[in-house]
């Protein structure tokens, strides 16, 4: 998805540098939460609406595969708990 900033624009904003964006793009690295967080605050509201889309596309994608992998019901039960309070603290930084 191309949203029309420079990979030096995007790690400016992300406070990042333009390495790791390269990297993010490439898929080697992912982002920090808080890096996600100061980039959707930085943006134009489309551009941050088609950012969450694209992101809560790929949580959801990686939470089904990790969930293959938890078999045992005590370690989904910790998975589930820390997703949460993830979430919980993502959308109280997105409120600030």
């Amino acid at each position: 998805m191309s949203l029309g900033y420079a990979v030096k624009d995007v790690a400016y904003l992300m406070g990042v540098s333009p390495s790791a964006v390269s990297r993010y793009i490439h898929g080697t690295l992912t982002p920090s939460p808080n890096s996600l967080c100061r980039l959707l605050m930085g943006v134009e509201d489309d551009i941050r609406d088609k950012l969450l889309i694209t992101t809560i596309g790929e949580f959801w994608k990686t939470l089904r595969q990790a969930l293959e992998y938890i078999k045992n019901e005590v370690y989904l039960k910790e998975a589930i708990e820390y997703l949460a309070d993830e979430i919980s603290r993502l959308i109280e930084k997105l409120h600030r």
